[in-house]
């Protein structure tokens, strides 16, 4: 037998139903606030099937960078459907503290750099080498006397480079003299000013040093034949499945190789001057490098900087070479 809640009963009186109203009024204030803040509250992006991707990646004033600002300027990443933005950092420090705090997607690092931050717990790794050159630069055009020091960020690609640049010079009984300067302006401002003895520096910023007339370039052999820096993104990027926007940004990055290949000189210069640092009148003189299309690091560069790291006793995890790298997404 079915029953009825008795609490019902007053609806059949004439008085009922208007009673309900009124006990509805008493409320319609508070819903008429609560709809009003629902109405007016910010409403949380989404990501559907039809939005388009989008990628930020860190990146200090650098050639190997270059691509992905050409990709950028010359509208290759619009075709393509992806929205990228590229932060600028002037130390390796803000940079890696930018990818730990999450408002990175990737940056352009160096192999000492990603094994330092994955062994540190980020979960990340290098998908691509990227092509760039340093030169030990020495104030003192005409000297060939050691260094009285080096100007350096700690555990950065400068330091690494550092090592391998003098190390001819170490085993004859040289002792490298370690300045710590992040900045890598900076660092060329004292170098220019006699304050440091040496640095290792990245292209545009050796070419300005040496167009100075007060710094040279020391052994110029060795330079071309590092791999050093490539893109580190976040693991979950290379996912397949996952991949659509990292395989976007290497896309465009190919085709801004063959654009920088293709440009004439006063494009490249202008490039060079944007996005690079170099000044002007000095843009047309920076060695560019031969950009190759996106290829994944050699596991015995990378071995290189895990073993020098672990000499330093600055890892704090063992690591190999496998562990620093993440798949590459398949390329048309």
């Amino acid at each position: 037998m079915m029953t009825r809640n008795t609490d019902a009963a007053p609806m059949r009186s004439g008085f009922g139903f208007p009673q309900c109203l009124l006990r509805l009024g008493r409320f319609l204030p508070l819903l008429l606030l609560v709809l009003i803040f629902a109405a007016c509250a910010p409403k949380k992006k989404s990501q559907d099937a039809t939005s388009s991707p989008s990628l930020t990646i860190g990146a200090m004033s650098s050639m190997d960078f270059l691509p992905f600002a050409v990709a950028q300027e010359t509208g290759i990443y619009d075709s393509l459907g992806l929205k990228l933005e590229i932060v600028h950092f002037f130390s390796a420090n803000d940079r890696d503290a930018a990818l730990q705090a999450g408002k990175l997607d990737g940056t352009v690092t160096d192999y000492t750099g990603a094994a330092l931050q994955v062994a540190g717990g980020v979960d990340a790794g290098l998908v691509m080498k990227l092509d760039g050159d340093f030169s030990w630069m020495a104030y003192g055009a005409e000297s060939d006397d050691f260094p009285s020091s080096f100007g350096v960020s700690n555990n950065t690609v400068i330091d690494f480079l550092t090592d391998r640049f003098t190390q001819p010079a170490v085993a004859k009984g040289a002792i490298v003299h370690r300045v710590e300067v992040q900045k890598i302006p900076l660092r060329l401002e004292l170098l220019l000013q006699g304050k440091l003895g040496a640095a290792v520096l990245p292209e545009p910023f050796a070419t300005m040093a040496e167009a100075s007339g007060r710094c040279g370039r020391r052994d110029v052999s060795s330079a071309h034949q590092w791999e050093a820096t490539g893109l580190l993104v976040k693991r979950e990027l290379a996912q397949e499945g996952n991949n659509k926007a990292l395989a976007l940004l290497l896309q465009g990055y190919n085709l801004a190789v063959q654009k920088l290949r293709d440009a004439d000189t006063e494009t490249l210069a202008r490039w060079i001057k944007d996005y690079a640092g170099a000044p002007e009148k000095l843009a047309t003189h920076i060695p560019v490098p031969d950009y190759t299309p996106a290829t994944q690091p050699k596991t015995e560069e990378l071995q290189a900087a895990i073993a020098w790291l672990k000499q330093k006793k600055a890892l704090k995890k063992d690591l190999t070479p496998q562990q620093l790298i993440v798949p590459m997404p398949a390329l048309p």
